[in-house]
């Protein structure tokens, strides 16, 4: 004769409330009608009062229906007093039985409808497997070891100083800036294995499959012809725009559940090498408050978990907050753990004192090195056919990267309101410096500057004003010094 496990486990429970402390117990867990009732009234009670044991009497009342005192009176029929060992073997069996009812409640609805959910049966294999190893169950310890045995090794880039592999990184700025060109011109150099441009020093070459995860819903006239002018190898990039639950039953990509899928998928593509979330907010579900710091903060460590895992770079497209003034690193728009929850951000800041419209990859945020140079780049337009439409032009864009930009990224992004004081006292104070002949190397003089009271911000808008240039000793680590044009000595 079969127990009847979820009785003898509620019996127990009446005997030795407290038991119920040191058990991993959920309304779920027992069939669902009475048992679970019972279940959630023992729960409350002992969260009210703590009490020794539950009479009969007590959940009787609580649960009314139909003979309710023969009901719960039936669950001490041969029952010996409780262990807690006991008791946890017999919560065990009984999640194996329902686990097992699950399994084949899926397998018969496969059987009408023609579908099976994978990822529910999967999910319940693996419990049901923890649930056999009876360790599983008795012992839990400290995922731990000593510092000393942990092997190093030096960060892997997919292009250096910028985009490091087996972790997150972002990509930030306000609408319309150039966010979503620069992860295009990434995806299109990945796949066709272009270079990087040098940042602090040349990045191998890398070729390899891209998955785009977009909510551009025209990826035929936005997103692939941008990957065309960029000169993509479209063979060699996925886009993902969302999940099919059933046949044409469409919803929008979701970070929080839908990554496992994202990972099977990746083991068809060994050579991938990048996954692009553009913009990370529109793959957040509608449960999840854009500021609530630890759902964001989940949500964001799942991609971070998926790019060590696969060994990839996953750059996520965030837009700026509307805001002006404050420190660079809150600029994010939502929750600040969007930003503290990925290794390295780059903000795309327009340069509206350019008169070539410039824009800048300006560095917000590094746990890596202490990355403090910008890239410039430009938007140009492309113009080619249309294949499928005969006489019909394409019109889109593509970046061009540029110099390095010898300029405080704090001021880049988040610029501060101009006080001509400051301005003046700059001017002065660089003024000064050009009459002394020596060589202006830019750290000790920003260093000097600052303790005379002259803040970075000024000294750079003065040094552009007056027409002060930049350059640097010998490649990539040489010192940068500042100089005034010989128009200007003249």
């Amino acid at each position: 004769m079969s127990r009847d496990l979820p009785r003898e486990i509620l019996g127990s429970l009446c005997m030795e409330p407290a038991l119920l402390e040191g058990l991993d117990l959920t309304a779920n867990d027992f069939p669902a009608g009475r048992y679970r009732e019972v279940f959630e009234i023992l729960s409350a009670i002992w969260e009210d009062g703590r009490p020794k044991e539950i009479s009969i009497a007590i959940l009787a009342e609580k649960l009314g229906g139909n003979e309710p005192y023969h009901f719960i009176s039936s669950f001490y029929t041969g029952l010996q007093s409780p262990s807690a060992e006991g008791l946890a073997m017999a919560c065990r069996a009984m999640r194996k039985k329902a686990i097992t009812a699950r399994i084949l409640t899926q397998v018969e609805r496969q059987a009408k409808s023609g579908e099976l959910s994978l990822e529910e049966i999967r999910a319940d294999l693996v419990e049901y497997d923890q649930l056999n190893n009876p360790e599983a169950v008795f012992q839990s310890s400290l995922a731990e070891r000593g510092a000393h045995s942990v092997k190093i090794r030096p960060v892997p880039w997919l292009w250096h100083g910028v985009m490091p592999t087996h972790m997150s990184t972002a990509i930030t700025g306000d609408a319309g800036q150039g966010k979503s060109l620069v992860a295009v011109d990434m995806a299109a150099r990945v796949s066709s294995g272009l270079p990087f441009p040098v940042y602090d020093k040349p990045s191998p070459t890398v070729c390899g499959h891209v998955f785009y995860v977009t909510s551009e819903g025209v990826p035929e006239m936005i997103l692939v012809p941008r990957l065309m002018a960029a000169g993509a190898d479209l063979s060699k990039i996925t886009i993902i725009e969302g999940m099919y639950l059933k046949k044409d039953n469409f919803s929008m990509f979701d970070i929080t559940q839908n990554l496992p899928h994202l990972e099977c998928r990746a083991q068809d593509f060994p050579d991938l090498k990048l996954i692009i979330v553009d913009p990370i907010a529109s793959f957040l579900p509608e449960r999840i408050n854009p500021n609530q710091t630890n759902a964001v903060r989940q949500a964001m460590d799942r991609i971070s978990n998926l790019a060590y895992k696969l060994g990839i770079a996953a750059p996520t497209v965030m837009h700026f907050n509307k805001s002006s003034g404050g420190r660079a690193i809150h600029k994010t728009s939502g929750s600040g753990q969007f930003e503290a929850s990925v290794k390295m951000s780059w903000s795309v800041i327009r340069r509206e004192d350019d008169p070539r419209n410039v824009r800048v990859l300006v560095p917000q945020k590094s746990n890596i090195s202490g990355c403090d140079k910008s890239l410039s780049f430009s938007i140009h337009p492309v113009e080619f056919p249309a294949p499928e439409y005969p006489g019909e032009i394409i019109d889109t864009a593509k970046i061009i990267y540029g110099d390095h930009v010898d300029e405080d990224p704090e001021t880049l992004i988040s610029p501060p309101i101009e006080n001509d004081n400051h301005v003046a006292s700059a001017r002065r104070f660089l003024s000064l410096k050009l009459a002394e002949g020596t060589t202006l190397y830019a750290k000790p003089l920003i260093d000097e500057a600052e303790e005379q009271g002259v803040p970075k911000w000024a000294l750079y808008k003065a040094k552009d004003r007056m027409g002060i240039l930049h350059d640097k000793e010998g490649t990539f680590q040489g010192r940068t010094f500042w100089y005034q044009s010989r128009d200007k000595q003249s």
